[in-house]
């Protein structure tokens, strides 16, 4: 089985997010490998998933995860993940992911989708903050099998280019009605900025492709794994929609983004 293997965290020039992600992935009870981009790809065969984390892969030159995008090693990783290896791309990540088309990879080799400036009205910038997101209950990837389908959940975000964008209608047609937007900002609980942060289509945080095997989101699971990582304020919004938080649990409830790591297990 693909979870006995160990998830392979590939460091990128200038990933900065790799250390807490392998951490994330330990945490979660399987194994992680610090993978660098130009070791021998052949390697990445002994993997049971594949992590590209966050930071400023070649300094975002161009766009954000275009340069990344081209390397050799995501030849591997798209092949890799024609065979149903798990692949989850965080932030820097994510934007690799959709510079390679590998997601929504609706057709092979084209990009569908980008990851345009944050855009919102009053400011467009590198935004580093919590936010709420909810999980798209329709959407059946295995990365989503361990999150409650009802509940708001907060994550931190820290980029400057996480708006999921696209001019072609028809695409983001079907992007809708095949359910690929696998998380969207929201709740029902903070002021009007937490349902939008960047301006993104549908309030897409995260994506999958056709297959649910690639997952794609611009928030930092790995910045959540423990409960006792959430800031305060937040926390209290959350036990007040939670009978099952109490106070005296918070050093050993495994946070939001553990559900998502752990997702590594259903495949």
């Amino acid at each position: 089985m693909l979870n006995k293997l160990p998830v392979f965290v590939v460091i990128f020039p200038g990933t900065n997010c790799e250390i807490e992600t392998a951490l994330a992935v330990e945490a979660v009870g399987l194994e992680a490998r610090l993978f660098r981009w130009n070791e021998n790809p052949k390697q990445l065969k002994k993997a049971g998933g594949i992590i590209l984390p966050g930071g400023f892969s070649y300094q975002d030159r161009i766009r954000a995860g275009a340069v990344a995008a081209k390397e050799e090693i995501m030849e591997s990783v798209s092949r890799l993940s024609e065979k149903g290896v798990p692949v989850l791309g965080i932030c820097n990540g994510a934007q690799i992911l959709l510079e390679t088309g590998l997601v929504p990879g609706l057709k092979p080799g084209k990009i569908d989708l980008a990851l345009g400036r944050n855009k919102m009205a009053g400011r467009s910038r590198y935004i580093c903050r919590w936010i709420f997101m909810k999980v798209n209950h329709k959407n059946k990837s295995p990365f989503l099998n361990n999150i409650k389908r009802s509940d708001y959940f907060p994550l931190p975000i820290a980029h400057a280019e996480g708006k999921f964008t696209g001019k072609n209608k028809k695409t983001l047609k079907e992007i809708k009605d095949k359910e690929l937007i696998a998380f969207r900002y929201g709740s029902n609980d903070v002021n009007e900025e937490d349902n939008n942060p960047n301006g993104s289509w549908e309030n897409c945080s995260g994506l999958t492709n056709k297959n649910g095997n690639i997952l794609a989101m611009m928030p930092h699971p790995e910045r959540a794994i423990w409960f006792y990582q959430i800031p305060l304020n937040i926390t209290r919004i959350m036990k007040n929609e939670s009978k099952d938080i109490r106070k005296e649990d918070l050093s050993l409830l495994p946070g939001p983004g553990f559900n998502i790591m752990s997702g590594f297990k259903n495949f």
